[in-house]
């Protein structure tokens, strides 16, 4: 697989980087390819490798792309279903990690994707456990945000930024799609503004719900959305369960195909309903948090931010969901 060029030079800086000071952080724009970029660097690394994920959903789409970039590597998996050190390559997930720290062998390169994660303390555990076995162990992380909204540091991770590729840089060259904005007036921006959103990425909105979530606005934000963007494949963004349940309905009841995806949602029903998206099959998508960050999906074209940002790091990941440009390879006739 040929890397773009931003690729190329994104994943030699890192190895320099990583080769110098044991560690370092890349800060990438979503749709920049980091798990690519990343898989590449793992390759000219070398060494048993562990990749830290945090979402089950994400594992088999990553999996994928690392053995297209590494392909005489072996990948094994360690999560709630399967737990094998075997491979070269161990894609595991954090929450499992946390329940078998001792159990973690060594590891020569530890690679966090969505590296705003490590202050956490479950991630922050894991790369203490690693250590154990060996203190040289190198640890590159990959994000498109490393801004936090708990203004936590990165520092104890990292002390350098290996290279930065942005949404304006991926614009520009024709690998992401510019960006249109509708601000749409329902006459509640006074009551929204007095309402403080705690300080993490995904903070409690029930506040936010209570404003936003009635019929007559549910009914204007379809009606603007019939407007400006009907047709298109779209992911709504909700202050809660209830307030994407509620929005879902107005959507249905004007004949459009809307289904609601929730951090409860079954594994396999999940699967099905963004195969349902990705297929076209299923028009809206309306969710919390489950699809911020890591999911890809070309086909969205239409972001409805329906809720609060406490900061810009969770809008940027939000809105960064719908700037794919589509391959027409895995989509002919887009």
């Amino acid at each position: 697989m040929i890397l773009r060029p931003y690729q190329q030079r994104v994943v030699t800086n890192a190895e320099i980087a990583l080769r110098k000071y044991g560690n370092t952080l890349v800060q990438a724009a979503t749709g920049s390819g980091k798990t690519i970029m990343l898989s590449a660097l793992a390759g000219k690394i070398g060494g048993r490798t562990l990749i830290l994920q945090h979402r089950d959903e994400l594992l088999s789409q990553n999996i994928g792309k690392f053995q297209r970039i590494n392909p005489s590597w072996r990948v094994s998996v360690f999560n709630a279903k399967e737990k094998s050190w075997k491979g070269d390559a161990v894609f595991a997930m954090c929450q499992t990690l946390t329940r078998h720290l001792e159990e973690i062998p060594a590891f020569d390169h530890v690679i966090q994707d969505e590296g705003h994660h490590l202050p956490a303390a479950s991630f922050n555990a894991i790369i203490d456990a690693t250590r154990k076995h060996n203190q040289k162990v190198m640890l590159s992380g990959w994000t498109a945000t490393p801004e936090r909204a708990d203004r936590k540091s990165l520092r104890k991770f990292f002390n350098n930024v290996a290279d930065k590729v942005t949404i304006g840089d991926l614009v520009g060259q024709g690998f992401l799609v510019p960006p249109r904005a509708y601000i749409v007036d329902i006459g509640v921006r006074e009551q929204l503004d007095a309402i403080k959103v705690p300080p993490s990425a995904f903070g409690d909105q029930a506040e936010v719900a209570n404003v936003l979530n009635t019929v007559p606005i549910n009914s204007e934000i379809v009606r603007h959305w019939m407007e400006k963007a009907e047709g298109r494949s779209t992911v709504g963004f909700c202050a809660t369960v209830k307030h994407a349940e509620d929005v879902c309905k107005a959507f249905v009841e004007k004949g459009i195909k809307a289904e609601v995806l929730t951090g409860e949602t079954p594994d396999r029903e999940r699967a099905a309903l963004l195969a349902r998206f990705d297929h076209r099959i299923a028009r809206v998508v309306l969710n919390v948090a489950v699809l911020t960050e890591g999911w890809d999906s070309q086909i969205t074209a239409c972001i409805l931010l329906l809720r609060q940002c406490s900061s810009r790091s969770p809008m940027i990941q939000i809105i960064g969901r719908g700037l794919r440009t589509v391959d027409p390879e895995l989509y002919p006739g887009w």
